[in-house]
């Protein structure tokens, strides 16, 4: 028989997976709609990049969130720490009346402290940090301009009427006359 911790490690797990996949999949797919918009000319690139910064503001507010929650851990073993500290300092009266079970209380609840506060320091280490929510912002929005559709004709015969010249091609370089001429 598995122990319940087990249990309950192993369906958390598979929750989170697949809450994490699928926001996975969702997030990608809203990104190619984007994308595929911008390149069909159904939306501009300024209204794709509101599109993109509104999915990285949802990260980073997911991000807050889940260092809210590390946070609210940590002040749980803390405050369950000095509860054992004090009962450790609390129990040494005990001492007086029954050495052997003063002794081994303290012992108890200072193991239990020292655990707690162990606990406690360890969830420093897994706040998340906003590193790979900006590098993917930074991603995704240099990309709307490469989806940008072609200039079509009748924007340059538009632009050449108004006095402006825009060339769907790339500029040729400056040549010396051609020998046959």
């Amino acid at each position: 028989m598995l122990p319940l911790n087990d249990i309950l490690t192993t369906q958390l797990a598979a929750c989170n997976y697949s809450f994490t996949a699928r926001s996975i999949v969702k997030e990608f797919e809203s990104i190619n709609q984007v994308f595929g918009g911008i390149k069909s000319g159904e939306m501009t690139v300024e209204d794709g990049l509101d599109i993109l910064e509104k999915n990285n503001t949802n990260r980073v507010l997911w991000t807050v969130i889940l260092n809210l929650a590390k946070i609210m851990e940590i002040v749980f073993w803390c405050s369950l720490s000095s509860v054992f500290a004090t009962a450790c300092g609390a129990s040494g009266a005990i001492i007086a009346l029954n050495p052997l079970a003063g002794y081994a209380s303290v012992i108890a609840n200072a193991t239990l402290s020292l655990i707690t506060m162990m606990k406690a320091i360890s969830c420093f280490n897994e706040f998340t940090p906003f590193d790979a929510d900006r590098a993917q912002s930074v991603r995704e929005k240099n990309l709307p301009g490469f989806f940008q559709p072609a200039a079509t004709g009748e924007a340059v015969k538009g632009s050449v009427a108004t006095g402006e010249y825009v060339s769907i091609y790339p500029p040729l370089p400056a040549t010396a006359a051609h020998p046959s001429s």
